[in-house]
């Protein structure tokens, strides 16, 4: 076991910490450790905790340093590690298969870049993926376990994956500031174990829902979607006459009109609105979402 944590330790992580091969923990949180991380310790087969988050490291990462048969835990969040991230160089091992150990496994805040890792798909236990502000493109396969994934401030484009829906019991999912297009799948209904998710600042574009697991969603987690809109108050459309909603020849509202007042408080990208008539409420109905309702009959 190695703990330094908070040591304001300096210099780089030594290249012989596991020559016994003994090595289970290695804990070097809040320090300034520089350098590359040695190919060494990508071998070490008896590390189950790794933890050298908020340093400076960089570099690229050891071919097998994510696979390590007993891995339970790898944190290098907050570093200046690069490039891209390896499959698993040796697929028959318990890395690889559905004996895999690692529950949490935390990249943020590093300058990793490419494709994630098919092999992730094969961590049968991961119950924590955090991926959040790097460069990556495209999504993963399925980890049947997995209950917390953030993927924001990547490189992620077109249409959000299906397969994310097929993660029975993932709780929150964040891919807020990519560059996400196209609709918000529907599936996303049936989830009933997703409650928090963040699909703000990307380029989707659909009616939202408002059933199922979408009225658990807050409003402020779609963000920044241009051509994204979800109706909030979908009993109220139905119950207001067409002829109460149209003016007059002169332009001028008609008696009916006059005699409904609607107060909404909405937001959109843009700020925040309140106390429209019946008349230009509904005329913006497409393009707002609306946080509250009151409608007084004088």
């Amino acid at each position: 076991m190695l703990d330094v944590s908070s040591n304001k330790l300096t210099g780089t992580i030594p290249s012989n910490l596991c020559a016994s091969n003994q090595l289970r923990l290695l804990i070097q949180v809040n320090n300034f450790l520089f350098g590359s991380i040695s190919e060494s310790l990508g071998r070490c087969s008896t590390l189950v905790r790794v933890r050298l988050g908020q340093n400076y490291l960089n570099g690229s990462l050891p071919a097998g340093f994510l696979y390590l048969p007993k891995l339970n835990l790898f944190e290098l969040q907050r570093n200046y590690l690069n490039g891209m991230l390896s499959e698993n160089p040796n697929p028959n091992s318990n890395g690889w298969s559905s004996s895999s150990e690692l529950e949490s496994l935390n990249l943020s805040d590093n300058l990793f870049k490419g494709a994630i890792p098919v092999s992730f798909s094969k961590f049968s236990s991961l119950q924590t993926l955090l991926l959040r502000n790097n460069r990556f493109e495209g999504f993963f396969g399925n980890c049947s376990q997995l209950a917390y994934l953030d993927l924001s401030k990547n490189n992620l484009s077109g249409p959000i994956s299906e397969a994310i829906t097929r993660l029975g019991i993932l709780n929150y999912l964040n891919v807020s500031w990519n560059h996400l297009n196209d609709i918000v799948p529907k599936l996303f209904a049936g989830m009933k174990s997703l409650t928090v998710v963040d699909f703000a600042f990307n380029d989707l574009s659909s009616i939202l829902p408002y059933t199922d697991q979408f009225t658990y969603f807050n409003v402020t987690s779609f963000d920044g979607n241009l051509k994204l809109y979800q109706i909030l108050i979908p009993d109220l459309v139905p119950a207001i006459p067409n002829e109460m909603r149209k003016e007059d020849a002169d332009g001028d509202e008609d008696e009916d009109a006059r005699g409904l007042e609607v107060w909404v408080e909405g937001r959109t990208s843009m700020g925040t609105f309140g106390g429209y008539s019946a008349h230009s409420f509904f005329s913006f109905l497409p393009v707002f979402y609306y946080s509250g309702i009151s409608v007084n009959l004088i």
